[in-house]
């Protein structure tokens, strides 16, 4: 069973992406912030990353994990624009999705990372 670090700091994307990958048999360690995250990518398999957090943002963490990033990481965001996509790829993002999404395109997304 593969573990996914969901880093979010809204509380209701949490519980729902959370519920939504718990429910599909992955084991999820959510956190609310980046400096909170960083303690636990060496220990799992994928990791989904708001790019707009508290303290450490999503650039910020992808700057301390190193380039390539040890796991995959999927960057989720509400800006759809295409400086923030390229930026968040060039940095190491494996993929990028844009909220709000559905469960199947979390699970899509997931699969495609993890399945390689």
């Amino acid at each position: 069973m593969s573990t996914i670090l969901l880093v979010e700091d809204e509380p209701d994307i949490r519980h729902v992406v959370k519920l939504t990958l718990s429910s599909a048999g992955y084991d999820v360690i959510d956190v609310l912030a980046g400096e909170d995250a960083l303690g636990y990518v060496g220990s799992v398999d994928l990791v989904l990353l708001d790019l707009r957090l508290p303290g450490i943002d999503g650039f910020g963490f992808l700057d301390a994990i190193g380039d390539p990033p040890p796991v995959p990481v999927v960057a989720m965001s509400a800006h759809a624009h295409r400086e923030i996509t390229e930026r968040a790829l060039e940095r190491g993002c494996a993929g990028y999705l844009t909220k709000p999404f559905t469960g199947t395109e979390l699970l899509e997304e997931v699969r495609r990372h993890l399945d390689d």
